[in-house]
């Protein structure tokens, strides 16, 4: 690597404009596990409800 030697000061200021700040793929990952959680026990409820048989007579 050629060019100057890089200062502590500069490389901070070249990470992250606000480090208090998540990143955007944080939140974006957060969403979509929710949403696919959300997904998840939505099919397994339909799952569950699409065994039941309401319309036939319990067997003895």
């Amino acid at each position: 690597m050629s060019g100057p030697p890089v200062t502590d000061s500069e490389a901070s200021s070249a990470s992250s404009a606000d480090p208090r700040r998540p990143a955007r793929w944080k939140r974006t990952a957060a969403a979509t596990a929710a949403v696919a959680s959300t997904l998840g026990v939505a099919a397994g409820v339909a799952g569950i409800a699409g065994t039941l048989q309401p319309h036939r007579a319990p067997e003895l």
